[in-house]
């Protein structure tokens, strides 16, 4: 429906292409899961990340911190 609301009918050479193959499905069935589970339960991995990234924060925001490019 998208595809014929915004870019008209579908071109004839696009009815040819099969649909995915159990290998592609198989492939993508993990990140789709991946996907809804980090949309539905993000808690556990910004906690995961969180220290790192209050690490990297308090670097790029701390006026003593000087990085040194040439000795």
């Amino acid at each position: 429906m998208f595809q014929r609301v915004m870019y008209g009918q579908v071109r004839e050479a696009y009815n040819a292409l099969p649909d995915l193959s159990r290998l592609e499905i198989a492939c993508a069935l993990p990140l789709l899961l991946l996907t809804v589970i980090l949309g539905v339960v993000p808690q556990p991995f910004i906690a995961y990340i969180e220290p790192s990234v209050d690490r990297l924060i308090r670097l790029a925001t701390d006026p003593s911190f000087i990085v040194v490019a040439f000795k």
